[in-house]
């Protein structure tokens, strides 16, 4: 089946391996419930997924952004998504009380409603707080549209609205989205040393397993850094 399936449908080995980590998952619930007696896939060997390097933000092109942003609504979520690491869910679904200005805190509820605290950068804070004082809505909603009748801003919208500001920039045929700052910020972290633990946190993922599999992996400044050390 999986075979059928990467032929009929082209699909990417990291596709199978998740095929096949939902079917292990289903036959072992059918052999503890005593459906079956053993578990079929426990004989399909682990698929080999290719490493690809992530693709983050570099300096340069985190700062183009930010300078083409044309109001401080755009630029509170870039600072907020470059600075936070939070979802871009998790952003849309935000209100003004979710947020502590005092301390820089924000109330986040993360995937399967779970609660955790994210935290601002001072300009993304500074940003913020010029954005709601020129809000005249009465939404509570953290960000919404930039016309009426002011509706709470969607995922849509936000990736959007970075769409728009990559495309007006001196960042040309480079393709921004949200979760490239989550990546970025996960990587950058790594890079200067955080403890995956600590990563897991501020990402808010359910295990470190998930952590060090979707981001903690060797980029290509990592290997530009080390070819550098090791070899000119």
């Amino acid at each position: 089946y999986m075979s059928y399936r990467k032929e009929k449908d082209n699909l990417a080995s990291v596709s199978i391996q998740n095929m096949r980590q939902y079917l292990k998952s289903f036959f072992k619930w059918l052999t503890r419930e005593e459906f079956i007696s053993v578990n079929p896939m426990d004989k399909i060997d682990i698929i080999k997924v290719e490493q690809k390097v992530i693709d983050v933000l570099s300096d340069e092109e985190a700062e183009i952004m930010r300078c083409a942003a044309t109001s401080e609504r755009d630029l509170a979520i870039i600072d907020l998504l470059s600075g936070s690491a939070m979802r871009v869910s998790e952003l849309c679904a935000l209100n003004k009380s979710d947020v502590n200005f005092n301390t820089r805190e924000i109330i986040v509820f993360g995937k399967g409603k779970k609660e955790r605290t994210c935290f601002m950068t001072g300009r993304a804070k500074v940003h913020l707080m010029w954005y709601l004082e020129d809000r005249t809505d009465d939404n509570e909603a953290l960000f919404v549209t930039s016309k009426k009748p002011y509706n709470r801003l969607t995922k849509n919208g936000v990736e959007y609205i970075l769409k728009h500001i990559a495309d007006t920039s001196k960042n040309p045929n480079r393709r921004i989205y949200p979760h490239l700052y989550r990546k970025t910020v996960a990587s950058n972290m790594l890079k200067k040393g955080a403890d995956p633990s600590t990563i897991q946190n501020i990402l808010g993922h359910k295990s470190v397993e998930t952590t060090l599999s979707c981001y903690c992996k060797v980029d290509k400044e990592n290997i530009k850094h080390e070819h550098e050390k090791y070899i000119q």
